[in-house]
């Protein structure tokens, strides 16, 4: 009997920068079957610091593109989209050189020029990652529309306030999405803790403004200031606001602010974390929140659609978007309030028996394996 060949998949994301987008990318990576695919990764915004752990899954790995980061400066998105057309030609070689039955893309410079050299190359099967529910500048939203959108055959929305935001927003035609959360090893985040009497805030991810930092900072300084109260905070992660925040912290006179800087270790930090805040404007999924219930932290968090999503419209864990005054006064009720901590605590314990399954990175392989086999 004549045995099926492996699947030749190319994936092409930006790079190996420490985000959601790139962990969630590699934790499907290691997981998928290897009798099955053959697998091949290409960036096109050069490298970062998870290199060496993508490298140690043994794919071919091509760097193309100049290491320039998107959020710094005017000088490097303008140098990117010069040398963007150098880089779709070398895609293209490596396309038409190692012929993938399949392309897969995640985050928007990649399906940009992704989707461009699959289709120029001849590669009929072109799917791509939407991980966010972001307007886009009118400029990125006429190329996204007119390139990425257009030439993809399929989308995987990362959950379904994603793909709600790509059928209203993008028009795109609900038959060519496909749903599939995020994933998360349950074991490696399956973690004790006996409650602190000292509590320790924190906040995890990319010190930027979609991220809602300054929300959060604003609440610790509101803490101080109007209800006497300076918890031990941990800002992890790194970001472009990462400087205001520490000036802030400076002017404000709080001590007990550490700033971690990007971690690769999240769960490790997560465990020193008591109350996990997350005050996103904006999110496609919620990583993070689902990290932060398994390791059994006290979550607050804006009330944004893909949030809700997972943990469910009624809970007292939300506070309204953008809204630093009603976070600080959240905040300073469980700070001090050991029955309504407790409260919560049932809650989350409750979401993490009856719903926590819908997230194993398991059953997120197995959905991805369906759609690309």
């Amino acid at each position: 009997m004549k045995q099926n060949r492996k699947r030749k998949l190319l994936i092409i994301i930006n790079n190996f920068l420490i985000g959601g987008v790139e962990r969630s990318m590699f934790d499907i990576l290691s997981r998928l079957d290897r009798d099955k695919f053959d697998i091949e990764i290409a960036t096109v915004i050069g490298s970062g610091p998870l290199e060496s752990e993508f490298r140690s899954l043994n794919f071919p790995i091509y760097l193309l593109g100049q290491n320039i980061d998107q959020d710094r400066s005017l000088f490097d998105k303008v140098r990117w989209v010069i040398l963007a057309p150098l880089t779709l030609l070398r895609l293209v070689a490596i396309i038409k050189r190692i012929r993938p039955d399949l392309v897969l893309t995640s985050l928007y410079q990649a399906e940009i020029l992704g989707m461009c050299a699959a289709k120029i190359s001849g590669v009929k099967e072109r799917i791509m990652i939407q991980s966010d529910a972001v307007e886009l500048p009118m400029i990125r939203a006429f190329f996204k529309r007119s390139l990425s959108l257009r030439l993809s055959t399929k989308i995987i929305a990362i959950s379904n306030t994603v793909s709600t935001f790509m059928v209203k927003r993008w028009r795109v035609p609900i038959s060519k999405i496909k749903v599939i959360y995020n994933g998360i090893d349950f074991e490696k985040f399956n973690v004790t803790r006996e409650p602190r009497d000292i509590l320790t805030l924190g906040i995890v991810g990319r010190l930027e403004k979609i991220k809602g930092v300054d929300i959060f900072s604003q609440a610790i300084v509101k803490l101080k200031q109007d209800y006497s109260l300076e918890p031990n905070v941990l800002f992890v992660g790194d970001g472009s606001m990462r400087k205001s925040l520490e000036e802030l912290m400076d002017r404000s006179q709080l001590k007990k602010v550490q700033f971690v800087g990007f971690v690769s270790n999240v769960q490790e930090w997560l465990t020193k974390i008591d109350l996990l805040v997350i005050p996103s404007r904006s999110e496609g999924f919620g990583l993070v929140m689902i990290e932060g219930l398994l390791t059994k932290c006290l979550v607050v968090a804006s009330d944004i659609p893909a949030f809700k999503e997972i943990i469910g419209e009624k809970n007292n864990m939300f506070f309204p978007t953008n809204d630093h005054n009603a976070l600080s006064k959240l905040l300073a009720e469980l700070l001090v309030d050991t029955q309504k901590r407790d409260l919560l605590r049932k809650d989350l314990d409750l979401w993490i028996k009856t719903q926590s399954n819908r997230f194993d990175i398991k059953e997120t392989v197995k959905s991805y394996e369906s759609v690309l086999i």
